[in-house]
C-alpha cells in the first residue's frame, strides 16, 4: 500500500547539506515518528514521502523554500546589550527572545561590539537546500 496524506509513518533518515556534511541523522537510534501531511515535517520532507512503501528507500532534494525557508533580512537585527540583558554575549551564544504576541523565537548572536549585539532569527537551516536519504520502516 502506497503511503498517502494522514498515514503514520516510522523511518530511517539522514539529512545533509549540499556540501555533503550531514546536520542530523537518526540511523542506529530509534526510527522517527510522523504523521504525512500534519505539518509535523517542513513541507518537501512531507511532499516527498508520498506514494512510497514500507521498505522502500529514498534518497530526495528539499529546497530551502519547502525547508526552513528562505533567510530572511528582517529577522536579524540589532539591540542594545544592557537593555536586553545580554551584557555578557559572546559571538555563537543562542537566545531566546519573547516576541511582541507573547510568542517565543530561539536566535543566535552573530556579532557582538561594546554596546549592541546582532541577532539572527533565522531557523539555522534557512536558505539552504537540504539533501534527504530515508528508509520506510
Amino acid at each position: 500500500m502506497s503511503i498517502k496524506q494522514g498515514d503514520t509513518l516510522n523511518l530511517y533518515y539522514t539529512g545533509r547539506f549540499e556540501s555533503g556534511g550531514i546536520f542530523d541523522s537518526n540511523v542506529g537510534k530509534k526510527p522517527f515518528t510522523f504523521t504525512v501531511g500534519a505539518g509535523q515535517v517542513i513541507e518537501g520532507f512531507d511532499k516527498a514521502v508520498i506514494g512510497m512503501r514500507v521498505g522502500e528507500k529514498k534518497e530526495f532534494k528539499v529546497a530551502a523554500e519547502e525547508g526552513y525557508g528562505l533567510s530572511r533580512d528582517d529577522f536579524i537585527f540589532e539591540l542594545n546589550k544592557e537593555a536586553v540583558g545580554l551584557s555578557e554575549a559572546k559571538v555563537g551564544d543562542a537566545v531566546t527572545l519573547k516576541t511582541e504576541d507573547g510568542g517565543f523565537v530561539n536566535a543566535s548572536i552573530i556579532s557582538v561590539n561594546k554596546d549592541r549585539v546582532i541577532i539572527d532569527a533565522n531557523h539555522p537551516l534557512a536558505g539552504k537546500e537540504l539533501h534527504f536519504e530515508i528508509e520506510i520502516v
